[in-house]
């Protein structure tokens, strides 16, 4: 039996497919299946994936098309692994991602592990002297990166899909993904699973993701609604911090009054103000949509 399942679903990405298959089979830790999982994909990404001589790949189509999450729980069950890792169909991973992260595991003793990820095509966001890319996680002065992660979760996701690798068993008392959810289910997945077990974390890019400028801003909606699904769903943690709670209120009102969503706009900035009516942002911002104004971008 291998030791991890890499799961990768994929719909209608043979642009990208063979990139990201190739990245996970050259892997310097090598105890390891590669499970595709296509999501009732119509191009050809099968035959591409047939082009593959790995014994360690595994080809699992599915009919009709799912969602990703959908998808990802098909792979979880497929999986024979103790450790389950996630690849993305457009990403990449460098080539000591698993041996970094497996080693981190051993270390440490806990039953998930992430690492850092470079996104390409965020715009004007420079760090870690990464020129021109951003590098996930995004923390601030007091975030809790490594062990208990579940305060800083409460503020920010801290990883996506491709950066974690976790404990089956783990996987399977958390309830798989929530295949309700778009946007953000890697966020719900990982509070969950940290309120079972704390996470280790490779400080280092290990992953590449290729992201345009017009998903990003095609998905801001979405996102919103889905922050808004995650607060409701995990409503205890976040009403224990009201500050962060008026925050994520706050931000889904102004992508609301950027959509020209007026009187959603203004019950969100009264959701932020009612949590904390401290929030002098959310003050500005709810008496300039008040007027009909269009709220600056948020920072």
């Amino acid at each position: 039996m291998p030791l991890v399942s890499v799961v990768l679903p994929t719909f209608n990405r043979a642009a990208t497919i063979e990139r990201a298959v190739r990245s996970v089979l050259a892997q310097t830790f090598d105890d390891l299946e590669l499970i595709v999982v296509d999501d009732g994909s119509t191009d050809d990404t099968a035959e591409r994936i047939a082009a593959f001589e790995d014994v360690r790949l595994r080809y699992v189509k599915l009919e009709k098309n799912g969602g990703a999450a959908a998808a990802r729980n098909v792979g979880i069950g497929e999986a024979r692994g103790k450790w389950v890792a996630f690849q993305d169909s457009d990403d990449e991973w460098l080539s000591e991602k698993l041996e970094m992260q497996m080693k981190r595991l051993a270390e440490t003793g806990y039953s998930a592990c992430y690492c850092g990820r470079v996104v390409y095509g965020l715009g004007e966001k420079f760090q870690r002297g990464y020129s021109g890319v951003a590098y996930i996680p995004d923390v601030e002065p007091g975030d809790v990166v490594e062990g208990d992660i579940l305060p800083t979760l409460v503020r920010t996701n801290l990883m996506a899909n491709t950066q974690l690798v976790v404990a089956r068993d783990k996987l399977i008392e958390a309830g798989l993904y929530d295949v309700t959810f778009g946007n953000n289910q890697d966020w719900d997945i990982v509070i969950r699973l940290a309120k079972l077990t704390k996470f280790a974390f490779v400080d280092e890019p290990m992953v590449i993701a290729f992201i345009s400028h017009d998903s990003i801003s095609k998905n801001l909606n979405t996102a919103r609604g889905t922050k808004l699904k995650i607060v409701a769903k995990h409503e205890d943690l976040f009403r224990a911090h009201p500050k962060q709670l008026s925050t994520h209120y706050y931000h889904a009102a102004l992508v609301a009054n950027r959509h020209g969503e007026r009187e959603e706009a203004n019950t969100l900035f009264r959701s932020a103000l009612k949590t904390n009516a401290l929030n002098m942002r959310a003050w500005a911002a709810f008496l300039a949509s008040k007027c009909g104004v269009k709220v600056p971008r948020f920072n």
